[in-house]
């Protein structure tokens, strides 16, 4: 589990984590919201229920990699740093140590993106974590102890050998990233934007100034909203289709595609306007302050006709 101290180290450094966010990698989160992070504008990822997951299994997936490579996996004691990187590693071969190879322990999913046993063929951002890993702790490789699920668990262990050219965009990434929008206080350019990030910029735009924009700019954004409404009912008229093709039928199958239907269990919920009806008082006591939030709205200027 992540301490306080290494939440707060990890706030002055660039962790193996961080790495593909700076390299534009990273699926989740790009430089930008690196950036919130690093500069204290917005709490970084504590874990979710994966990660919790993921923490419970951690030792059985190390005891499990050295059965399956043959060698003794000692958990570290402490983090690798290089300069402004820092790296927390799950274990490593016969000793904890400069040098010594790595052993990760993953616990997920993701069928398309792992390719045969024993090869470097892990997702991308797996590949660019522990090629950081390497650079901080100096090892030559590192295995990947992988734990996925679906119809059943099974275990596959992959080997990634140290790459100089990826491990040196790490380094000289990292670096230009700290010095020009870490340290400068800038935010960094962005090509597409996270939830986080949208959030933290509507939460700055509250004030009662006015300022100039590009018109083109906000047509943009109307023309964009118009396309989401229009693909929210082409995706509806779609869905219809595809029901109606298969009838009473509980799969279909194409030739290059097929289609299950999954049925979601029903869960209950609290029917708040009926109890506020039935039990005011007691509605009263359970209300919690809830934060609100800004969005843009945008819309066209009317102009006077002459």
């Amino acid at each position: 589990m992540i301490t306080e101290k290494q939440k707060e180290a990890r706030k002055k450094s660039i962790g193996s984590s961080d790495a593909a966010a700076v390299l534009g990698l990273d699926s989740y989160r790009n430089a930008y919201d690196l950036w919130l992070e690093k500069t204290g504008r917005v709490e970084g990822f504590s874990g979710n229920k994966a990660t919790e997951r993921g923490d419970y299994l951690e030792d059985g997936i190390l005891r499990w990699a050295s059965d399956r490579i043959g060698q003794k996996v000692v958990k570290p004691s402490n983090a690798f740093t290089k300069g402004i990187l820092r790296a927390h590693v799950d274990g490593q071969i016969d000793k904890y140590g400069r040098g010594n190879p790595i052993v990760e322990a993953k616990n997920m999913v993701m069928p398309g993106e792992w390719g045969e046993e024993m090869t470097d063929q892990v997702p991308n951002n797996v590949f660019i974590q522990v090629q950081h890993q390497m650079v901080c702790a100096e090892a030559p490789y590192a295995y990947v102890a992988r734990l996925s699920g679906g119809s059943g668990m099974a275990f596959s262990i992959y080997r990634v050998e140290a790459n100089q050219e990826i491990q040196d965009a790490i380094v000289e990434e990292s670096e230009a990233f700290w010095a020009k929008y870490v340290e400068a206080d800038e935010p960094p350019p962005y090509t597409h934007a996270s939830e986080s990030m949208v959030k933290y910029m509507a939460g700055l735009a509250r004030g009662n100034t006015e300022t100039a924009i590009d018109d083109q700019l906000l047509a943009d954004y109307i023309q964009w909203q118009t396309r989401a409404k229009d693909a929210e009912s082409e995706l509806r008229l779609c869905k219809a289709r595809i029901l109606e093709a298969m009838g009473e039928h509980g799969k279909g199958v194409g030739r290059d595609y097929m289609v299950k239907m999954v049925q979601v269990k029903p869960t209950k919920r609290l029917d708040a306007k009926a109890f506020k009806a039935d039990c005011p008082d007691q509605y009263e006591d359970y209300l919690i302050d809830k934060d609100g939030y800004a969005y843009p709205k945008v819309s066209r200027i009317k102009k006077e006709t002459a």
